[in-house]
Parts: structure tokens; C-alpha cells; sequence
């Protein structure tokens, strides 16, 4: 009987280790490293993005490319599935700060963009430059 209690004992304490990485690695936040395609609609129209992104563990780097430049540096954070990254343009007395969060999957990101702006350091209030919209995005091959 005591030899059947140890042997037990040492069955579950070796199924409670084995099980530990499988739990671990299900809540290990999504790989986003790489290029990713981002699409929003603007006050003009649709706007495309493409974005490189680094990460190391939860922080992102990056930079973005799209109808405002190229070469911008974003930064970041993952948890989980909710990313969410951000950064800002610069031009004349005009600064346009760009904040994305969303939930990730392997290749697909989605959730909401806020595109918030001042200028000579006051917050605009036109509609074209302060507002909130649904962003989505697409890793892409290669």
C-alpha cells in the first residue's frame, strides 16, 4: 500500500512538470518580428502603412512607412494576445502621435487607432487630425 501511495505521488508530481512548459507556452504572447501591412480608413480614404517590427519579449521596436514618411520609430508592448504600439510625426510646429491597440493572432492584428494632434503645443480640434478608428493588419511573407 505504501509503495503504491509513493509510486502515485511520483506519477503526478512527473505529470505536473511535464504539463508545466505546454501551460507556460499557451499564454506566451504572439511572435509579431517582422513586416506587417496596416489599414486604416482616414478622413481621406484608406490608408495603408507598412510596418517592421522587433520584438524582444513584451517590448516592440520598430518602424513604420506610409503616406507621412518612412523610417518612423514606433514602440511598444505585448501581453498576451493585446498589442499595442505607438509613435509620432514631427513637422514644422505640428505633431500627429499615432496609438494602436488590439488583439494579435499569428498573422492578423486588429482593434483601434487614435491619431491625436498639436500644433505650437495646443491640441487641434478638427476632425481630420483628433480621432479614433478601426485599424487591421496582415503579416506579410517574406
Amino acid at each position: 500500500m505504501a509503495y503504491t501511495k509513493r509510486l502515485a505521488m511520483h506519477v503526478l508530481v512527473l505529470v505536473i512538470m511535464l504539463s508545466a512548459p505546454v501551460v507556460a507556452h499557451e499564454e506566451q504572447a504572439p511572435d509579431v518580428t517582422g513586416n506587417w501591412s496596416v489599414m486604416f480608413d482616414g478622413p481621406q480614404g484608406m490608408v495603408r502603412m507598412e510596418t517592421m517590427f522587433a520584438q524582444d519579449d513584451e517590448e516592440i521596436t520598430g518602424t513604420v512607412s506610409g503616406p507621412m514618411g518612412s523610417g518612423v520609430e514606433l514602440a511598444g508592448k505585448i501581453e498576451g494576445n493585446t498589442i499595442a504600439f505607438a509613435f509620432q510625426i514631427d513637422m514644422a510646429q505640428t505633431s500627429i502621435r499615432m496609438s494602436f491597440t488590439g488583439e494579435v493572432s499569428k498573422d492578423e492584428e486588429s482593434g483601434r487607432m487614435t491619431i491625436a494632434g498639436t500644433m505650437d503645443g495646443q491640441m487641434m480640434d478638427s476632425d481630420t487630425v483628433s480621432f479614433s478608428r478601426p485599424f487591421r493588419a496582415q503579416r506579410q511573407e517574406g
